[in-house]
């Protein structure tokens, strides 16, 4: 490293040979007099007056271009998909209602009031469901007011639900998936007077439609019914969402999320044909659910799905995860056990980090307790 001297200013040339030094350095300083000092620096002028120019018009209607109407833009028709399945997009279940309003007023008498005149609030409530019900599910959540309901003020809001029958179902669901939790234990324990099919069929709806964290806490709770009867009924409606094409992209991706999160050998024919959607976006995601329904991976080639559902699709599926137990590949091997431990409540010790020697062993373990307890499944 060179350093070569100009008048009063220094600067340093590096990895240069000297003559380069003496004769035309490579990066010359600027000239003093294009440095302005600090203490003399004027006053910024300010900038000329922007007046708007009279020419420039808004674009009209007209000019714009024509919106799409594509059905990936549009919603579902009621032709295409079972019957309840746009009345999810039309309830309204928010939290903003008007505490001022008559209905909500009858709400807070209703909490307040003597065993004798509940009946009469009730009634007068039961004359607008579609606005008593937001209420009640915001008193039900005890933001109606400051100070936590007491025992009676919660028994008064459970025969209220119960009086409105199959209409305040909704709104259950959606208080069952509250991040409250004693606010879902309630929810639960209210829902138990309301018939099972239409408590799935209201949580189902809030997987497809909710929000992100109501969607995740709709299938946890959905997993408790998955030896239900009356789940079959709801996966049939998820498999009418996610294989029309009349259906909106987002909607058939959360519906196979749902199928995934809710594993069915019944669910494996329907994704498997999603395997040759053109969306590859739905076919991705159907191979995913797939994976983790069978605890195989086959690639995302319909061909060889179909090959392993002809022959094994008879099986029960926990023998598919029993057998993907002695897969080569670590990461299917332990999606299968975990999908195992969390289907039969068993691990027979297996852990993250056991070796393919290890996962055989527990694969001999469920077989042999397979053969036991088959017929209870």
């Amino acid at each position: 490293m060179a350093t070569r001297r100009n008048q009063d200013t220094a600067y340093v040339v590096r990895d240069a040979p000297e003559d380069v030094l003496h004769d035309r350095p490579s990066y010359p300083p600027p000239r003093r007099s294009t440095i302005r000092p600090l203490g003399r620096m004027t006053q910024r002028e300010p900038n000329p007056e922007r007046r708007p120019d009279e020419s420039a018009k808004f674009p009209t209607h007209s000019s714009l271009p024509p919106r799409s109407s594509s059905s990936h833009d549009s919603l579902p028709s009621h032709s295409s998909l079972p019957s309840h399945y746009g009345a999810a997009r039309k309830r309204t279940l928010s939290d903003s209602v008007d505490t001022t309003s008559p209905v909500g007023i009858w709400v807070d008498q209703l909490l307040i009031c003597d065993a004798g005149l509940e009946e009469a609030v009730l009634e007068q409530l039961l004359q607008s469901p579609g606005a008593a019900l937001p209420h009640l599910s915001r008193a039900f959540r005890g933001m109606a007011s400051s100070a936590p309901l007491s025992p009676p003020q919660r028994a008064v809001l459970d025969r209220a639900f119960i009086a409105f029958g199959p209409a305040a179902m909704p709104y259950i669901a959606k208080l069952i998936t509250s991040p409250d939790r004693s606010v879902q234990e309630r929810a639960a324990s209210l829902a138990e007077a309301f018939p099972l099919r239409d408590v799935i069929q209201s949580l189902g709806e809030i997987a497809l439609t909710g929000n992100e964290t109501e969607r995740a806490r709709a299938r946890e709770t959905l997993r408790r019914y998955r030896r239900s009867a009356e789940l079959e009924s709801l996966l049939q409606w998820f498999h009418d969402a996610v294989t029309s094409t009349h259906t909106r992209q987002v909607w058939r991706l959360r519906g196979i999320e749902a199928l995934g999160a809710l594993p069915h050998r019944l669910s494996v024919p329907p994704l498997v044909t999603l395997l040759g959607d053109q969306d590859r976006s739905v076919a991705r995601m159907a191979h995913g659910a797939l994976v983790k329904i069978t605890g195989h991976d086959f690639g995302r080639m319909r061909v060889s799905w179909s090959r392993w559902l002809r022959n094994k699709g008879g099986l029960h599926r926990v023998e598919w995860l029993i057998d993907g137990l002695a897969d080569r590949r670590v990461e299917i091997r332990c999606m299968a056990a975990a999908q195992l431990a969390q289907e039969t409540g068993l691990d027979h010790g297996w852990t993250v980090h056991a070796s393919y020697d290890e996962h055989l062993a527990i694969q001999a373990h469920y077989r042999r307790w397979w053969e036991r307890t088959q017929r209870y499944f």
